[in-house]
């Protein structure tokens, strides 16, 4: 393959992975949330760019077979009839004649009559150079051939796989709904014995407590003109 097919066969990829990608992803996002300008957009844009490539494809396949059919083999009629070009000199008679048996051998590979310089019928024997045209020949047509139908394929397909994005982008769409976790069963509560309460300790007795007496009396008061001190003995 040439660089110019290479760079073309990189091109058709990635426009076709993007159209397909558009019709998928508008086809689910109209499924999902109902008519909205991004999902027509975008299914706008995928359908655009795949109905391209479809007809690119169409178009190609219609021109190689309008030229395949000029390889095919034509119909012949009969030889040459016995007063073919009778008012010719017998050279140009001869070379006319012989290039029309060699025309007909590469094409068609038939072999026919022509005349010689004397005006006699000769079976035409192709040469190696005859016999490599005519291989080429061949060749060619079987390569326009195969050409013009791997673009019919790229036609239908193309149009297979726009149609199967717009019908997977809704299966997308619905989301899987999340089923409630199933309660774990309750362990079954056993009720532990309970000790019976422990009989209370005797408090201790408490210490006794002294009374303490208070001294409440009142000093009288001492007579005027004594003094507290002790008479003096004489």
């Amino acid at each position: 393959m040439s660089p110019q097919d290479w760079a073309q066969l990189v091109f058709t990829g990635i426009a076709g992975l993007f159209g397909l990608f558009s019709l998928f992803d508008g086809a689910r996002r109209l499924a999902a949330h109902g008519p909205n300008p991004s999902g027509r957009r975008m299914i706008g844009v995928g359908m655009a760019i795949v109905m391209m490539l479809a007809g690119y494809s169409f178009w190609k396949h219609r021109t190689l077979a309008d030229v395949g059919r000029a390889y095919q083999p034509i119909e012949l009629g009969k030889e040459l009839p016995d007063d073919w070009n009778r008012k010719m000199s017998p050279a140009k008679r001869e070379a006319q004649s012989l290039a029309l048996a060699r025309g007909i051998y590469v094409n068609t590979g038939r072999m026919r009559e022509y005349f010689d310089a004397n005006a006699k019928r000769v079976r035409f024997v192709p040469g190696e150079a005859e016999i490599k045209q005519r291989e080429t020949q061949l060749a060619k047509a079987w390569q326009i051939q195969q050409e013009a139908h791997a673009s019919f394929v790229d036609f239908v397909m193309w149009l297979v796989w726009g149609v199967a994005a717009l019908l997977l982008g809704p299966l997308f769409a619905r989301e899987p709904v999340a089923q409630p976790a199933e309660a774990e069963p309750e362990a079954e509560i056993t009720p532990s014995p309970v000790a019976p309460p422990a009989a209370p300790k005797p408090m201790p007795p408490a210490p006794a407590v002294k009374p303490t007496v208070v001294d409440d009396t009142i000093p009288l008061p001492k007579p005027a003109g004594t003094s507290g001190a002790p008479p003096k003995k004489s």
